[in-house]
């Protein structure tokens, strides 16, 4: 008889990740588990098999699987979000396009304006509603209330980035001596956990999402504290900070 556990643990953390920041640790995992699209052949094959499909309905279900699986440039994202044929395409589309592809971009807080290429407000609005949970999310400080459409493709990015934080912090947590600290003794940084409007609770050794649609709602309290010597910033910076926000809230080329 042969027994033995199967962990990706050791394949998705590694012992020097203790010194990285979250985002960067997390950053990386998401590099291995998604597909980077790289090379001239690979890149148009990709691109012109989305742009191909001219079904409203097997377009949605080709983005969703790219939204699961690749991670785009903002390059590659802003040729599948426009269009310069008659023949219907994603590019007809680019709001419905850019807010599917969210979850595919490394950097989506940076890089939504450019690849929606537009300064309409309603478009801009409506992108910030939609992606409001992605854009929000701050792996640095993820403290607060979720409340995640696992639906849609950008709070389902949210809820895995969260689990695979937790995993890390918990596996740290654990390296570390410390007693587990957490709501239900399983290791999660989630609290108050429900799933369409039923309560769950996540195994110890349990790191999937409850399903693929539905609203998951919890409370995220990260096990990691800032360290002993911490300092607040100080009321100048935050105030900097403030007026600098007020002063980019909206995006205007000239």
């Amino acid at each position: 008889v042969l027994t033995f556990d199967l962990s990706l643990g050791d394949l998705l953390l590694r012992p020097e990740d203790a010194s990285c920041t979250p985002r960067e640790v997390i950053g990386r995992i998401m590099q291995r588990n998604r597909i980077a699209l790289r090379g001239r052949r690979k890149v148009l094959a990709i691109l012109t098999h989305v742009k191909s499909v001219q079904n409203d309905y097997m377009r949605a279900d080709v983005l969703e699987a790219l939204s699961r699986d690749f991670l785009l440039t903002p390059e590659q994202a802003k040729a599948l979000c426009h269009t310069n044929i008659r023949r219907r395409n994603s590019g007809h589309e680019p709001l419905k396009t850019c807010i599917r592809l969210l979850p595919c971009l490394q950097n989506p807080i940076a890089v939504r304006h450019d690849v929606l290429s537009s300064d309409c407000i309603d478009s801009l609005l409506t992108l910030e509603q939609s992606g409001r949970w992605l854009f929000a999310l701050n792996l640095e400080n993820p403290t607060g209330h979720y409340n995640l459409n696992l639906a849609e493709p950008s709070d389902r990015v949210v809820a895995e980035r969260l689990l695979l934080l937790t995993r890390w912090q918990d596996r740290l947590w654990k390296a570390a001596g410390l007693i587990d600290i957490t709501q239900r003794a399983n290791g999660k940084c989630t609290r108050n956990e429900t799933f369409s409007n039923r309560s769950i609770e996540w195994g110890l050794d349990e790191w999937r999402l409850p399903g693929s649609s539905g609203y998951l709602s919890f409370d995220f309290v990260p096990l990691c504290r800032p360290p002993k010597d911490a300092q607040p910033i100080s009321e100048r910076v935050w105030h900097d900070v403030l007026q600098l926000i007020r002063k980019t809230v909206f995006i205007h080329k000239p």
